[in-house]
């Protein structure tokens, strides 16, 4: 939510849910990649198990249904690892750049 002061505006984080206002953060940095290697090998990995694990219960007579939020909830603190444990390095693969930052 943005408040008006005059010319310029302030975000103000008054989300009423605590754990939200603890955990996510309200600006956002244009200047993080988007394209990392974490997100290639979790996304890869978690879209390969996920699809496996729902067409392995799917055969059940009672059917078992995993979600995709499931599966995120899993895979942040994995991410979060990776971040602290992977090099900051810059990789240069021709012709494409790929950057492995925190």
């Amino acid at each position: 939510m943005f408040v008006s002061t005059g010319d310029e505006k302030e975000e103000v984080n008054d989300n009423t849910i605590e754990q939200v206002r603890l955990t996510v953060p309200i600006t956002d940095d244009p200047t993080q990649p988007v394209l990392t290697f974490r997100t290639w090998v979790l996304g890869i990995l978690a879209c390969a198990i996920l699809s496996f694990v729902n067409q392995f219960f799917g055969y059940r007579q009672n059917q078992l249904f995993v979600g995709s939020v499931s599966v995120q909830i899993v895979v942040l603190p994995l991410g979060k690892l990776m971040a602290a444990t992977l090099p900051t390095r810059k990789f240069k693969i021709s012709p494409f750049r790929i950057t492995n930052c925190r």
